[in-house]
């Protein structure tokens, strides 16, 4: 009797205990609760005033009880950004506009309370494989860094086109045969960049005071954060001039 070919073991994942259970088309039974609570509103629009509005109403709950944004429904992530924008701090609200100044060359925007602030943008490192040892001394140390500011720190996370310069192939001359097709190549590079994002992180620090002492204390904290980011190896630069004012201005808001 010949033998049997013998695979390789398999082993059979388990469905997970803790994934929420759909209903239908709604992602939970709280969507569609909620979508009931819309068709209900609806229904109640549609005799009181018009059945377009009524039928209207309803397809939008639908929708809202159905999509999902980065895991989330739409009505709770405007509810998440009413929260923030009613609870963020105050004190760093105005920018003091005109030509870009000298302090803004140093590195620093005047605001209009008087204090001042300084921006440190960083990039991102990949963590997804790195062992649990490095993942633990990585959070100690971005933990530590967060515990050793004194003062204010806003952090203000984005997606930005990704950068096409440092993949660009070098120049060829006009007169070589493959001059078209360097062009055409360079264009796609360009179109593909402009479509790829990478995470940007603005890091925005704020004096305690102003005056002389509060820029020379503002200078040291700055440096503190841009060694403690590099001993995490995530890459930042510090904002000088007209990009430091614009991303100030839309880190703490033109009025808030």
């Amino acid at each position: 009797m010949a033998d049997e070919a013998v695979g390789p073991p398999m082993v059979v994942l388990p469905e997970r205990v803790d994934r929420r259970l759909r209903l239908g088309p709604f992602p939970s039974a709280r969507d569609a609760l909620k979508f009931l609570g819309y068709a209900a509103v609806g229904s109640l629009v549609a005799l009181a005033l018009s059945p377009w509005i009524g039928v209207g109403t309803i397809v939008l709950g639908f929708g809202v009880a159905i999509a999902r944004v980065d895991g989330q429904s739409p009505d709770r992530r405007a509810l998440a950004y009413l929260r923030y924008r009613v609870g963020r701090p105050r004190r760093s609200a105005t920018v003091n506009r005109g030509p870009v100044s000298a302090l803004a060359r140093r590195g620093f925007v005047a605001l209009a309370d008087g204090r001042y602030a300084a921006m440190v943008r960083a990039g991102g490192t990949p963590m997804a494989y790195l062992p649990p040892a490095d993942l633990a001394a990585r959070f100690d140390r971005f933990r530590e860094m967060l515990r050793s500011n004194v003062g204010d720190l806003i952090l203000a996370g984005s997606l930005a086109p990704m950068r096409a310069g440092p993949v660009m192939p070098p120049p060829v001359a006009r007169e070589r045969m493959d001059h078209d097709a360097h062009g055409g190549y360079s264009s796609l590079i360009r179109m593909i960049c402009h479509r790829r994002r990478v995470r940007r992180v603005d890091l925005l620090l704020a004096s305690d005071e102003g005056g002389p002492v509060g820029i020379e204390r503002l200078e040291v904290r700055t440096g503190s954060v841009i060694e403690r980011l590099a001993a995490l190896e995530v890459p930042a630069q510090r904002l000088r001039g007209r990009a430091l004012r614009d991303a100030v201005e839309r880190v703490a808001g033109p009025g808030g």
